[in-house]
């Protein structure tokens, strides 16, 4: 008997241990892999602070000139530019979430070569205004064909 009992307590200490190493894998090395990702993902956004609620105003231009402006009325985005119509909400949410979750891979180091990447005359160029009147212009250039991402930039930075 005494020895089924070193047994079943041997069994219980190794359970208890088991899942004390469970619990500080999951709270301390699983929460801090978890708080790491967020903050890599926060650094590498491109428009912080930012939602895509906030934002009453769109203009597209592109290199040929051509231009469509679209403004927020009754929390719904309507053509203004270059005719009056309604717009398929759905095109414009997916404008709208690519703004508010771009994400940078790469940072331009050396400005004079901007040109290489389209950006001195840039192929699309994306203007939008949120509602405490802060416009902000984004730099669209060529595509890169290797990964099929797009150079980017501010207009002032």
């Amino acid at each position: 008997m005494k020895d089924f009992q070193k047994s079943l307590l041997k069994t219980g200490l190794a359970i208890i241990i088991f899942v004390a190493l469970g619990l500080y894998a999951y709270f301390v090395e699983y929460k801090k892999s978890q708080e790491e990702v967020a903050k890599k993902e926060e650094e590498t956004k491109v428009v912080k602070d930012t939602k895509k609620e906030e934002i009453t105003y769109l203009k597209i231009i592109h290199k040929d000139g051509k231009t469509i402006e679209l403004s927020k009325e009754n929390d719904q985005f309507k053509i203004t530019s270059p005719i009056s119509s309604e717009t398929d909400k759905n095109v414009v949410d997916t404008i709208l979430n690519t703004i508010e979750n771009l994400r940078s891979t790469t940072k331009f180091m050396d400005k004079e070569r901007l040109s290489n990447y389209g950006l001195t005359n840039p192929s699309l160029t994306i203007e939008y205004r949120l509602s405490n009147g802060n416009t902000k212009r984004l730099l669209c250039g060529i595509r890169n064909d290797f990964d099929g991402k797009y150079y980017m930039k501010f207009e002032d930075s």
